[in-house]
């Protein structure tokens, strides 16, 4: 996952030290993440964070005009948790299957709380299961 500079230090500045979770998208250009859009969510708990949808399809609505290219949703997680839990998985698999047929690959990074630490995944699709792995971080 290669990632701008100012949009990975406007994670660390912004995204909250404190629970409840929440997240935003990713946009950019040609695979590289140039913009964030921050989401307080329409449901959020110490363990969940349920994305506001008609806001951030509006947000990427925004983005094709413009030519940038939906690249995928970030979320936090609290207590040090590094890993993806099986609701997330099952989220990201509904998300990616969802998608046009053009879009076959989206990031899916966790912010990790207190850390500050950015883990990046990537969900790819292979019809018709979803693949998730764990992705290199590239800061440009």
């Amino acid at each position: 996952m290669t990632i701008c500079q100012n949009v990975y230090f406007k994670l660390k500045k912004y995204v909250p030290d404190d629970p409840p979770e929440m997240g935003g998208l990713f946009g950019g250009r040609n695979g590289v993440i140039t913009s964030v859009a921050f989401d307080q969510g329409v449901s959020r708990s110490m363990c969940s964070y349920t994305p506001d949808v008609n806001r951030m399809n509006a947000v990427i609505e925004k983005w094709n005009l413009k030519g940038m290219e939906f690249l995928g949703i970030f979320h936090t997680h609290f207590l040090g948790v590094r890993t993806l839990s099986e609701a997330d998985k099952k989220y990201i698999k509904q998300i990616l299957n969802a998608m046009p047929e053009y879009i076959v690959q989206l990031y899916f990074p966790i912010m990790v709380l207190p850390e500050r630490d950015l883990i990046p995944y990537v969900a790819i699709s292979q019809k018709p299961d979803v693949l998730i792995q764990k992705e290199e971080l590239i800061i440009l």
